[in-house]
């Protein structure tokens, strides 16, 4: 049985119909777009923007236009089937039909990765050699928690009995520690089980997302081997919407959902190798593991406590990016106004990029102070 019939119906859609369909040519999902001047320009418009300070005044950024994001991704998907233009298209899409656009996304995005496996960009080959980190990098971005994971966190899930809620205050309800301000978590989860009841579309697209969503890692860990993304975030955030971790109350539906996540936690700490092997000379720690995201100064946690094995070092660019985003998470939960946030983030996303790429990301006067052979 397919991906599509096991997903329960919950709306008709054909705006990717043309996105799927193999390009003419020679290559059927088109040539590389890292240097087309459209692309470098879309990087530029979406990459993370602070607005001057003067004093006691800020300058606000200006906000994206996304109708012109969408029809940049369009134009650019029909030169190229682009892994990071279909992230970009499900953000653009949620400002028109809601929630809905992350299902309708991730089938696209898994209808592509399923169907030209060697061929959709970022490829995982890059002059006769095996380069898979380029791919997950960009399905990385599902898991960015300044991008798009700031984009679906703020979006309103169906009115019920007077109370529109967002992803983020869903989130916030089953966070551990408790914010004081947050939802009781008895209430969300009537609320859940009351859209459960009335066979809410929107719901039953979540759980369809998560679905989708497993079945996409499940591509990666075929193609991308070490490299494969674990996109921990919004697993751990679908996971709250799923009606056997919520419909309970036996069960706080936070661990349930880091339990729901161990097989894909364990990949990567364990990798292949057997939990029951013996590894007496790793060292063993009884750690944490802990989502954590501030948005307009309030903070979500997800947390439980584990024993893991951790591996000796960084074995990829993928275990340095998660360092990364670590590190950048730690400072925006203790210091949220140091300033490391942003060039961390900076950090993050120029990995992997060429010089043309980065002349884009970087404002020029850090590129003028930015010396490359310059020995640290």
């Amino acid at each position: 049985m397919t991906v599509s019939e096991e997903l329960q119906s919950t709306f008709q859609s054909d705006f990717y119909k043309d996105v799927l369909k193999p390009l003419p040519g020679k290559f059927v999902c088109g040539e590389g777009i890292e240097y087309d001047p459209l692309f470098i320009t879309l990087q530029s418009k979406m990459a993370p923007k602070l607005g001057a300070e003067y004093g006691d005044f800020v300058e606000t950024t200006e906000p994206v236009n996304w109708r012109e994001i969408e029809n940049d991704c369009l134009e650019l998907l029909t030169k190229s089937k682009h892994v990071r233009l279909i992230i970009l298209l499900i953000r653009s899409r949620s400002r028109q039909i809601g929630l809905f656009a992350l299902e309708e996304g991730l089938m696209a995005m898994y209808q592509l990765l399923k169907d030209f496996p060697n061929e959709v960009h970022p490829q995982l080959y890059d002059e006769g050699e095996f380069e898979p980190f380029m791919r997950a990098n960009a399905i990385s971005e599902l898991d960015d928690i300044d991008g798009f994971l700031l984009d679906f966190r703020q979006l309103t899930l169906p009115k019920i009995n007077g109370l529109q809620l967002t992803v983020k205050e869903i989130e916030r309800a089953f966070a551990i520690p408790k914010d004081e301000n947050s939802l009781a978590e008895e209430s969300v989860v009537g609320i859940l089980n009351e859209w459960r009841t009335k066979n809410d579309k929107t719901l039953a697209s979540l759980n369809n997302a998560a679905f989708i969503l497993d079945a996409i890692k499940k591509l990666a860990r075929e193609t991308l081997e070490n490299e494969t993304p674990t996109l921990p975030v919004l697993t751990l955030i679908l996971a709250l919407f799923n009606k056997d971790l919520t419909h309970s109350g036996n069960k706080s539906a936070a661990a349930a959902a880091v339990a729901e996540s161990e097989n894909s936690m364990s990949a990567l700490v364990f990798s292949d190798e057997s939990p029951d092997k013996d590894r007496s000379n790793q060292p063993e720690d009884s750690v944490s593991t802990t989502t954590e995201t501030v948005v307009d100064g309030d903070t979500t946690t997800v947390t439980t406590e584990r024993i893991v094995y951790r591996e000796k070092g960084i074995n990829t660019r993928q275990d340095a990016l998660e360092r990364i985003r670590e590190a950048r998470a730690w400072f925006q939960q203790t210091e949220p106004g140091n300033p490391i946030i942003l060039l961390l983030t900076y950090a993050e996303g120029a990995a992997g990029k060429n010089f043309v790429e980065l002349s884009k990301l970087f404002p020029a006067d850090m590129l003028a102070i930015l010396d490359i052979n310059k020995e640290m």
